[in-house]
């Protein structure tokens, strides 16, 4: 019938019933054809001759009441641009269906029913039930399963552009599944879920009917539709936790500790991918290795977090790049920021959250050289505007958790002395409070100076004395306190880089002398959760070099090997998130920097796929995944 199936039910009282189903984009018409038991041959097919014609009708007018819609404009701001198909929408979330899945196709428009055969109960109804697709999505991931061991699997997460969307959408089908009446009420039992899975859903719903369980789960600004056929009530509640578990919230301060949305500890595990901060305008390692193989080996090395530096001359600029992408063809002749946005896609659909890094005004190697957060071609207003435009372009999505201010400022830089042309507290206050305005989900990462009230020279960005009595204050667009939103960060390196300007490093040094040392510059910071300056410390950089496992460990006073084992150490004990400069197992465009030879810093080697061993298994002890092998 107009190329549609159409279902004949005999009922009770012996009434036959043909029904037939037709969808035209939004539009969807139900008709049906009541026939007598002791209607004749020829009346029954008169009457199927009328049933074909008023389907013709009714389909020439759906199509042509479709058409005439207006066509429906997808949101510009901020601009989204959807993962490869089968990786997942730009959130942290990957496939969550049961083992056997299979992903439907590029092409696939998949509804309520469709994924279950003609032979299924909810089919047998000829109605398109129960609600689960939502309408106002930028992007949908759709998996479907058949496996005979678990059944028929339905499973689509989406994305909006907010929270009110997504809970509009939410709201929208559980109305509509609740007058289904075929359908009841499913209890989402509290047994069945982990402690703190269920508490991350903002909404959750759950149905059963003909055989079949449907669940309806909303966190954030991401609505994820479950179904099952037969029905399988705990093992849809596995997925559902599954899939709170596997769409993280963005992360918050709390006390010394950053927290997940349910209020659990969690310690990042981190690499620096340094190069779109220089003149090649993009991450390193896309002349040699695809940048989807590259995150997906952070990833399955156990590293959930990614650290991108930048200059505000990518951001003001966003040049079209045209080289250094070798292994990456499809990138050549997009702008920068589009680029950016396809690594933060890719990143976020394998769960992975980034950190943005200020690095420096002018594209180059190392912190800005005047060490402030400004300069003559790119001002404080720059930065301040830059900031804003990035915290916009990614508010969309929770992949993109921090944004580390500005890398490293020293020499001039003061902290909280009001000299509006050196004070960085200051000026991060007004660029902090400037991207929550913008994105209030963001963790404002503040780093030090080098120098603070008189004291020694320290690392660059490493100085935070001067938090106890001037800590950073931050405010929401409301006015609100922003406090949970504070992490500081610093730098920290070993001999290697200081030579004789560092002098806690000598012969007399031992891992205690270290401790104290950091202490009194930074470590004080999260030692007393309830001190009115407590917030958490992110470790941004720290790295050794990585030709000899000496550079990891090694018991010669005043070593590098002593100082990075010791600092493993302290990180471990202090339950610190960290991340370790850097990935790149080759060099970018910058300075005295050779394109393309060994970082000899570098956390791959030169492939960009085998990470070096003795740093992995270093890392491993501060949460850096297994130690040589994928987690």
């Amino acid at each position: 019938l107009f190329g549609q199936p159409a279902t004949t039910v005999t009922e009770r009282d012996r009434h036959r019933d043909m029904y037939a189903v037709l969808q035209r984009g939004p539009l969807v018409v139900t008709l049906r054809l009541r026939l007598n038991p002791h209607t004749s041959a020829a009346g029954t097919a008169n009457g199927l001759w009328y049933f074909w014609h008023v389907g013709q009708v009714s389909n020439a007018l759906a199509t042509h009441l479709f058409t005439d819609q207006p066509p429906t404009t997808a949101p510009t701001q901020p601009a989204v641009s959807v993962a490869p198909w089968g990786t997942g929408p730009v959130v942290k979330s990957p496939s969550l269906l049961a083992p056997g899945a299979a992903p439907a196709g590029a092409h696939a428009v998949l509804d309520g029913g469709v994924f279950r055969p003609g032979a299924s109960p909810l089919a047998a109804r000829a109605a398109n039930q129960p609600a689960l697709v939502p309408a106002g999505t930028v992007s949908r991931y759709v998996e479907t399963s058949n496996d005979p061991g678990h059944g028929r699997w339905y499973e689509s997460t989406s994305l909006f552009p907010s929270a009110q969307d997504a809970a509009a959408a939410w709201s929208s089908l559980a109305a509509r599944n609740n007058k289904a009446h075929w359908l009841k009420s499913l209890p989402l039992e509290p047994g069945l879920w982990k402690r703190g899975y269920l508490s991350l859903s903002d909404a959750a719903q759950a149905w059963q009917g003909s055989g079949e369980a449907v669940y309806l789960l909303r966190t954030q600004n991401v609505l994820v539709a479950l179904a099952a056929a037969p029905r399988q009530t705990i093992a849809m509640a596995a997925v559902a936790q599954a899939t709170m578990a596997n769409v993280p919230t963005w992360f918050q301060a709390q006390g010394a500790s950053i927290v997940d949305g349910a209020g659990n500890h969690i310690q990042p595990a981190a690499l620096n991918w340094y190069g779109a901060d220089q003149q090649d305008f993009v991450v390193g390692g896309l002349d040699f290795v695809p940048y989807q193989t590259i995150l997906t080996e952070m990833q399955s090395l156990g590293y959930s977090t990614i650290r991108i530096p930048f200059s505000n001359q990518l951001v003001e600029q966003n040049p079209v790049i045209t080289a250094h992408i070798g292994a990456n063809p499809e990138l050549a002749g997009l702008h920068a920021l589009d680029i950016l946005d396809r690594i933060i896609n890719y990143a976020g659909a394998l769960g992975m959250s980034v950190i943005l890094d200020d690095h420096r005004s002018e594209a180059g190697w190392s912190a800005e050289a005047n060490g402030l957060w400004y300069t003559d071609a790119y001002p404080d207003s720059s930065f301040v505007a830059d900031w804003s435009a990035l915290a916009q372009r990614y508010a969309v999505n929770d992949v993109v958790v921090g944004a580390d201010l500005r890398n490293e400022p020293h020499g001039p830089a003061t902290w909280g002395d009001g000299n509006p042309s050196t004070d960085w507290l200051a000026a991060a206050e007004r660029a902090g409070n400037a991207i929550l305005s913008a994105n209030p989900h963001l963790l404002i990462m503040v780093e030090g100076v080098q120098f603070y009230n008189g004291s020694q020279s320290y690392w660059w960005g490493g100085n935070l004395m001067g938090v106890q009595t001037h800590p950073v204050v931050l405010q929401f667009a409301d006015g609100a306190s922003a406090r949970d939103r504070l992490v500081y960060s610093v730098h920290d390196y070993g001999p290697d880089n200081c030579a004789s300007g560092c002098p806690w490093f000598n012969a007399a040094t031992t891992p205690s002398s270290l401790m104290q040392t950091w202490e009194q510059y930074w470590g004080y910071i999260t030692d007393n959760p309830a001190m009115p300056y407590a917030a958490p410390v992110w470790i941004g950089e720290f790295g050794t070099c990585n030709t000899q496992a000496t550079c990891v460990s090694d018991t010669a006073p005043g070593s590098q090997g002593q100082w990075f084992s010791s600092l493993v150490q302290y990180l471990a004990s202090k339950h610190l998130p960290w991340a370790y400069w850097s990935a790149n197992g080759t060099q970018s465009t910058a300075g005295t920097r050779v394109y393309g030879a060994l970082d000899w810093y570098g956390f791959f080697s030169k492939d960009w796929k085998t990470p070096v061993p003795w740093i992995q298994q270093s890392l491993h002890q501060i949460g850096g995944g297994a130690p040589g092998t994928r987690s």
